[in-house]
């Protein structure tokens, strides 16, 4: 598909048509978010075999959900820059202000926020730190900002282009302060993240990239190299691999997942809560650490496995039935006020 073409829609808030497929990959994601957090809290030194697996196996969720904007931001497009921008952008800094705003004033203990002065107040909301997981929002409006610039580039120069931040993002993964120094920076950087986006975006331009996430068509050979590559992600988890090997196992395992996910959903028959989850899946990201730690505390999330899984699922369960009463209360307004 040259540069110039594409599905050209004055509201690019939705698609033309829903991707199934793509809902499953957001819907397993946000799920698969909300139990890195339950299972695996911040700061935790020591874990056991399991938890140090789950900490890899689980490295799909935030890729996906970058590789499935790319796709969608690539099938759609306007002339009007200005337009997309507003439209985007209103969606997406709205609700994260909110959130964001709630994390730095709501009471520490359950947040964990901190700040001193209003500096601090406005750093942390320019760069995602009000939360650990809002680096998310930052990654995500930088993208915002250049996909305009990358409607108008030849579909083989976004190749290109998609080649050279998948290979800085594998080498994130060997060396995750080469550029930056810190993972604070590390996580909000574009090598670290763009290359997921990039891919998404040059699929939809190629007609082998639209019949890949639209049918699952060829997909089959996923089924067979996903377990290769988890049982070297498992290898690189339990035992100490070299530093580049491990990099390679884990990288390829991401990708390989995103489209394992991708094809299975364009084979499973279609599922509303799978698409509401999907659909909710922002303001569940934005809100969810509320109620892993809110709950978590109760349940003492740092105990066994059991009280892990519990915390995952109630807050997961929580911060669903959150998000459905607020958008219902809030009408129309919920997707550009809270997401």
């Amino acid at each position: 598909m040259p540069a110039s073409e594409g599905v050209r829609s004055a509201d690019l808030t939705e698609a033309n048509e829903r991707l199934y497929p793509l809902d499953v990959l957001k819907a397993v994601s946000i799920i698969t978010v909300v139990a890195i957090h339950a299972f695996l809290p911040w700061g935790e030194r020591n874990r056991p075999p399991f938890l140090l697996w789950l900490g890899l196996a689980t490295i799909f969720a935030v890729p996906g959900f970058f590789f499935a904007a790319g796709f969608l931001a690539g099938r759609s497009r306007t002339d009007s820059v200005k337009l997309y921008w507003a439209q985007r952008l209103r969606r997406i800094l709205a609700p994260y202000l909110l959130a964001s705003a709630l994390t730095l004033f709501l009471p520490h203990p359950l947040t964990g926020a901190s700040w001193s002065s209003a500096r601090d107040v406005l750093f942390a909301l320019a760069f995602g730190s009000a939360w650990g997981p809002y680096y998310f929002v930052v990654v995500l409006v930088q993208l915002v900002l250049v996909t305009p610039l990358l409607w108008r580039l030849p579909t083989t120069l976004l190749a290109g282009l998609t080649i050279v931040f998948t290979a800085t993002s594998f080498w994130y993964r060997v060396n995750p302060f080469f550029f930056t120094g810190s993972l604070f920076w590390a996580l909000r950087h574009p090598f670290y993240w763009w290359g997921y986006y990039l891919l998404g975006m040059w699929m939809a331009r190629t007609e082998f990239g639209r019949q890949f996430v639209s049918r699952g068509t060829a997909n089959a050979w996923l089924l067979i190299a996903l377990p290769i590559a988890s049982v070297l992600l498992t290898a690189s988890a339990l035992y100490p691999l070299p530093k580049l090997a491990a990099a390679t196992a884990t990288h390829a395992y991401v990708h390989l997942a995103v489209f394992a996910l991708v094809a299975v959903g364009a084979v499973l028959p279609r599922w509303a809560p799978l698409v509401w989850l999907s659909d909710a899946s922002y303001p569940i990201y934005l809100y969810h650490l509320f109620f892993v730690r809110s709950i978590g505390t109760r349940v003492n999330q740092w105990g066994t496995i059991t009280n892990r899984a519990l915390t995952f699922l109630l807050a997961l369960l929580a911060t669903v039935a959150f998000v459905a009463v607020v958008r219902r209360v809030l009408g129309p307004k919920a997707r550009t006020l809270f997401g």
